[in-house]
């Protein structure tokens, strides 16, 4: 929800507004892709700050040795 709500707030209501003041309307429609863009890389570096804060420690102490 985080996501989601980062991208039509922070990122897309301001980069249309800004290309519509700027550009003509028809670069309004470049707003979208400029928020997708962005939504995905904030979602990557969520993905890969839990991941190594929380799932890749999870592999680390579950190493289990099977020798005799």
């Amino acid at each position: 929800m985080l996501i989601s709500i980062t991208r039509q707030l922070v990122f897309l209501l301001p980069v249309a507004y800004l290309l519509g003041h700027f550009f003509t309307l028809d670069a309004v429609w470049y707003a979208f892709i400029i928020a997708e863009s962005s939504a995905l890389a904030l979602s990557l570096f969520f993905f890969f700050r839990v991941y190594k804060k929380r799932i890749q420690p999870l592999y680390a102490t579950s190493q289990v040795s099977f020798s005799d």
